[in-house]
């Protein structure tokens, strides 16, 4: 049988204004105004952690963990 491709769902997408650390991160001047992305990726229809690098399933798309 066929395998399902990756699917990817919104959770949630804010307008912030970049701390020091994460602007020096992203080149930019602290402050300045970046958007935060927080999607789950499910494979067969569950959601994926990544831990240390190496995916891993999880049970539910709350234990992603942020």
């Amino acid at each position: 049988g066929g395998k399902e491709p990756p699917s990817h769902e919104l959770l949630s997408m804010q307008t912030i204004k970049s701390d020091a650390a994460t602007a020096a991160e992203l080149a930019l001047k602290p402050g300045e105004r970046i958007r935060r992305i927080h999607n789950v990726l499910k494979l067969a229809g569950k959601p994926v952690r990544w831990v240390g690098g190496v995916p891993r399933a999880t049970a539910s798309p709350q234990s992603t963990g942020d």
